[in-house]
């Protein structure tokens, strides 16, 4: 296991910019879609469900947050990575990288620790830029003292892969019940049934 050092979330010294969203969207004042449509992006809110991701809006891309950061719900303190450039609701801040390389695995892990540090912090206390700045995040550091971006990168694929595993494994048993229940397991399986256990052996059904 590395050693952990201390670092703060922003900023001079920190690892992110901490920054207010370029507009702030409200619900009520414009059409939330469910699923994407032309012209739509994300919208970010303070939600701990789906990514904080409540639907998706179309409005001026000036507004666009970058994409490959991170939204900081400044009152229930939901971290989420965000792929896409997105837009936001209110009190709503984003965290942009100061780092070189920062991708989704690196977001995960920090976002995980951040989750561990803001344990103390219940939904309403709110915060601001400089509070937010002020936050201490523990990461792994190298033998020369360095972030270890590498050894966050592959503790998230490894633990992303096991949880595959356990549910291909999961998959198979289920579907060797069903088998064995309706009477199907003692007879050659279709092509169709072959092609199925092999995609879910090989991760992709």
């Amino acid at each position: 296991m590395p050693e952990y050092k201390k670092f703060n979330l922003g900023g001079n010294d920190g690892l992110f910019n901490v920054m207010s969203s370029r507009h702030i969207f409200h619900a009520n004042q414009t059409t939330v879609y469910d699923e994407k449509v032309v012209g739509s992006h994300p919208y970010v809110v303070r939600s701990s469900l789906n990514n904080g991701v409540r639907g998706y809006i179309v409005e001026t891309e000036m507004a666009l947050n970058d994409g490959n950061t991170m939204s900081f719900a400044q009152d229930t303190f939901c971290v989420f990575y965000q792929k896409e450039p997105y837009f936001t609701g209110n009190k709503v801040k984003v965290l942009s990288p100061r780092f070189q390389g920062f991708n989704r695995e690196k977001a995960l892990f920090i976002a995980t620790l951040l989750y561990k540090g803001l344990t103390m912090l219940t939904w309403g206390t709110g915060s601001n830029v400089e509070s937010i700045e002020k936050i201490k995040i523990s990461l792994p550091i190298t033998a020369e003292g360095e972030i270890d971006f590498a050894y966050m990168e592959s503790y998230i694929l490894e633990k992303e892969a096991a949880c595959i595993r356990e549910i291909e494994a999961a998959r198979i048993r289920e579907l060797k019940a069903y088998l064995k229940v309706t009477g199907l397991s003692d007879f050659n399986l279709t092509v169709d049934e072959q092609r199925f256990i092999s995609n879910v052996r090989g991760g992709e059904g």
